[in-house]
């Protein structure tokens, strides 16, 4: 009777697990548009970000920054190559806003500032301390926000003004005893409308806000969220086989961008050789109160990308896109966003 009992309450959680599940909308995409290089520039790894006139394409290696029109037509190219400050060793992350792109040149330790329109250098400022291949952000006075690496430290991110200098450093109050260890890896930030931070963990499932002073506002648990969950089961079943350092816990949460109210988000799904239950691109609906999943994009490329997560992607909500790198391909996708 008792075991009875146990099989009964286990299935009424599932059924609900099951219920909360299809609440949520599943939306394939198929692309509009498809690159595998600008004009004559071949390229692997790329960051993808955009402004009201123009889609930028950072290359890692071979380094450029090229920027084209909204139908993806060559315009500028920097491919200048080296340790000089208008010169590319090994950027990673770029950003543009107010007239100004902002690229982390992670091969040198830098912040290199170009014109928006003719991508020409204006400026470069080292960064104090070491940086990764993290997302940056840029406010009204051009302070720069980047996320440190600090797997145990709740200092996550840095704030420098446009000579390099440290202002300030926020902490972030992510649980340390999580079932995956103490990691507190924070690849991913984004200032909102509001000039609130918001802080996602690499490693860590959790999303963080804080106001522009870095007091937390509150902080969302999205290790319930079921893609995520099943993907922290089997990163927890791979540590419990083969441990690693607690500095060196492989991140589950691969790309993250705010915009407009939504919180895209790109993860490691784990889920094997079968694809057919891969999540790609997870929709969270988010303010100061929730963080709520909403939708779940799936690419449907045609190739071998087919149902992975994304090597890089970018919304472009204005123009009404989405930008993609394939995982495998390393093409560039173009999708339709939904409304």
């Amino acid at each position: 009777m008792k075991n009875a009992f146990i099989l009964f309450f286990v299935y009424i959680i599932i059924s609900c697990q099951k219920k909360e599940i299809e609440k949520i909308e599943v939306v394939e995409l198929v692309p509009s548009n498809s690159i595998s290089q600008l004009d004559t520039l071949f390229f692997t790894n790329v960051t993808i970000f955009s402004d009201k006139d123009h889609v930028y394409f950072l290359s890692h290696s071979p380094a450029f920054l090229a920027a084209t029109d909204k139908e993806l037509n060559l315009l500028k190219v920097s491919a200048d190559r080296g340790a000089g400050p208008n010169e590319f060793s090994f950027p990673t992350q770029g950003m543009a806003y107010d007239g100004v792109v902002y690229i982390v040149d992670q091969g040198n330790q830098s912040i290199k500032r170009f014109d928006a329109d003719k991508v020409k250098f204006l400026s470069s400022t080292k960064i104090p301390e070491q940086i990764f291949d993290f997302k940056i952000s840029v406010d009204e006075q051009e302070n720069v926000y980047y996320p440190i690496f600090s797997p145990f430290d709740e200092n996550v991110v840095l704030k420098v003004n446009k000579d390099g200098k440290q202002i300030d450093r926020f902490k972030s109050s992510f649980p340390g005893n999580s079932r995956i260890g103490e990691n507190r890896q924070v690849k991913h930030f984004q200032l909102d409308e509001k000039g609130n931070f918001i802080i996602v963990g690499a490693s860590l499932p959790y999303v963080e806000l804080l106001n522009s002073s870095g007091e937390s506002i509150t902080t969302f648990n999205i290790g319930d969220v079921e893609p995520i969950r099943l993907a922290l089961d089997s990163l927890e079943n791979d540590l419990i086989r083969s441990p690693v350092s607690k500095s060196n816990i492989p991140m589950v949460i691969m790309g993250v961008q705010y915009d407009k109210g939504k919180l895209y988000m790109s993860f490691v799904d784990r889920v094997g050789y079968d694809r057919s239950k891969a999540r790609n691109l997870l929709v969270f609906n988010i303010d100061e109160t929730k963080c709520q999943l909403e939708k779940i994009y799936k690419f449907k490329t045609g190739n071998e990308d087919d149902g992975y997560h994304p090597s890089n992607f970018h919304v472009d909500s204005d123009a009404g896109k989405l930008y993609t790198q394939g995982l495998s391909s390393k093409q560039i996708f173009v999708f339709d966003l939904p409304a």
